[in-house]
């Protein structure tokens, strides 16, 4: 199986932008509202048929915003808010349990709708990048997650089949499109975030990353639990089939032995 990770606000943690943000809104604008407003423009061109890269909605959004507020945007301000974004930490938890992840392992990679080398400076800066064999952007499909062209992408570079992914998101909306195209799911309940109770349970739900490791390793051991008992049976059953055609086989030499003139 391999681990498939959402970047920003699964891995990393958005809401480091919130300096940045208040030194150009005040209190009108927090992490969270910029971030829906940037995932809702990327859902709209998406389902256009038009694309722009990530970065690009994020900053167009930034000045709509601004706009709005009739607040002058100024370039050290987009330059602040830019390298803030670049610089996202780690969720305390994060490093220890990809690196549990990895001794057990499992394959990691990230899938993200931000550019592909844009999410390899975020990794690069918060020293995850590691811990990845694969950084993949929707970039390549040129349509945003949750579309499900971007998980068939994913496992097809991955050389999977999507059952054979576990896609992990502390956004329901990325794992109700990872499930919709045949992905195991993980959802990472960060602080403020539920699941939307109208969608398909995800097949794990834990408070971080580190609880999903050892969810993960706990059902691991007790596939073992069950396979090893099964194999041995089978072996057991083997061994017997094999003895008892030996047996037949001795019978029917001696008997074409004792038949001799």
């Amino acid at each position: 199986m391999v681990i498939v990770f959402d970047l920003n606000g699964t891995l990393l943690d958005t809401r480091a932008i919130r300096p940045a943000l208040q030194s150009i809104f005040g209190r009108k604008l927090d992490s969270e509202q910029f971030f829906t407003r940037i995932l809702q423009y990327s859902l709209a061109l998406t389902a256009s048929g038009e694309y722009l890269p990530f970065s690009d909605i994020g900053f167009a959004v930034l000045r709509m915003e601004a706009d709005a507020r009739r607040i002058g945007l100024t370039d050290a301000a987009t330059k602040r808010i830019g390298t803030a974004l670049k610089s996202l930490p780690p969720f305390n938890e994060v490093r220890g349990a990809l690196r549990k992840l990895r001794k057990a392992g499992f394959r990691l990679a990230v899938l993200t709708n931000s550019a592909a080398e844009d999410a390899r400076v975020q990794l690069a800066n918060a020293k995850l990048s590691g811990f990845f064999e694969h950084v993949l952007s929707v970039a390549q499909v040129r349509r945003f997650k949750p579309s499900r062209e971007t998980y068939e992408f994913a496992a097809n570079a991955l050389g999977v089949q999507p059952h054979q992914m576990l896609m992990v998101a502390a956004h329901p909306w990325d794992l109700m499109g990872a499930g919709a195209a045949g992905c195991r799911t993980a959802f990472i309940q960060r602080p403020g975030k539920a699941l939307f109770p109208r969608a398909p349970k995800p097949t794990y739900v834990a408070t971080d990353v580190a609880e999903l490791s050892r969810q993960l390793k706990q059902a691991g051991t007790e596939r073992a639990s069950r396979v090893l008992p099964a194999l041995a049976a089978a072996t057991a059953l083997s061994a017997l089939i094999l003895a008892a055609g030996a047996m037949r086989s001795g019978s029917v030499i001696r008997q074409g032995t004792d038949a001799r003139p």
